[in-house]
């Protein structure tokens, strides 16, 4: 009994210093193990080869909408595209997380690290590349193609549908109607621009929102996925309706901050870091290094958007 009384207290205190040491986790152990994170990959690949599918079924049978409508026109760009994005995306977080570096924020304690030491980095990466593969075309897919490129169109046809929006139905008979053609030209435009910005603003809106239950959120980082909402939209802009540099920028932004850098994305838990870094654990510096939530929760990211806009 004496012997069971022991053994029961050891694995009690075992229990508290795992509790205890859980609780003094920073938000860069913020690990899931790597059978989680197949499970998640592979529902968030379900789910975008089901939006891919639904997508194409709809577009295939109504007669108003396209796939080229919703961004996804099948060209020989496709795959630049997706490079030119990823590097925008991964870059960007590269600048910033050197910056922090510099700065004295955070810090590298080593490399290659799993939750799990029998885990493999390489194994686990890859399902983390197929979740953010998955997370990035159900994201660009919802938000900038239905919701901000279908958006703009439905603002149009609902608020301003007595304008003509192509020049070969504007009547233009003699001269004289000249200064009538520029005056409707220029309500074309300003309809068109509002529609724009009224469908940026919706989506980045709703995007923000998306996060507000993910660890760690607070309003500063729902500010900046906001900001976020605004510089995706206009990756479809300068892609003239495309979602493709979109994707690329999408993922090369999460894949590079959550699990080769080592951060945290949107408080989403990682299965591994090629890079392991420690928070700056001084009073006031979460407000710069972004807690558990992540860069997405500091306060420079914002600009780092703006800067891949």
């Amino acid at each position: 009994e004496t012997t069971s009384n022991a053994l029961s207290i050891t694995q009690q205190t075992q229990i508290q210093q795992k509790k205890r040491q859980k609780q003094k986790q920073p938000y860069y152990l913020n690990h899931a193990r790597g059978s989680t994170r197949i499970r998640q990959a592979s529902q968030r690949i379900a789910a975008a080869i089901g939006t891919l599918a639904a997508t194409y079924v709809m577009c295939s049978i109504s007669p108003l909408l396209t796939v080229s409508d919703i961004g996804l026109t099948p060209t020989t760009h496709i795959l630049s595209d997706l490079m030119i994005g990823f590097l925008i995306g991964s870059s960007v977080i590269l600048v910033l997380f050197l910056f922090e570096l510099s700065m004295g924020w955070i810090a590298i304690i080593g490399y290659f690290q799993t939750v799990e030491p029998k885990e493999k980095v390489a194994i686990n990466f890859s399902w983390d590349v197929l979740f953010h593969v998955g997370v990035a075309i159900n994201e660009e897919i919802m938000l900038r193609g239905w919701m901000f490129v279908l958006g703009v169109r439905g603002v149009l046809t609902s608020f301003f549908s007595h304008y003509h929006f192509h020049t070969d139905e504007i009547d233009v008979d003699d001269a004289d109607t000249n200064t009538t053609t520029t005056n409707t030209t220029t309500d074309n435009n300003n309809a068109i621009f509002f529609a724009v910005i009224t469908s940026i603003l919706l989506q980045s809106t709703l995007f923000s929102l998306l996060h507000f239950h993910s660890p760690g959120s607070t309003a500063t980082s729902l500010i900046n996925l906001f900001v976020g909402g605004i510089a995706a939209s206009f990756n479809v802009l300068a892609a003239n309706g495309s979602l493709y540099l979109g994707i690329g920028w999408h993922f090369g932004w999460n894949i590079t901050m959550g699990h080769v850098l080592g951060r945290s994305t949107s408080g989403i838990p990682m299965s591994c870091a090629v890079v392991e870094v420690i928070p700056n654990p001084k009073e006031g510096m979460e407000k710069w290094h972004g807690g558990m939530f992540g860069m997405e929760q500091g306060r420079l990211v914002s600009g780092a958007y703006l800067a891949g806009m």
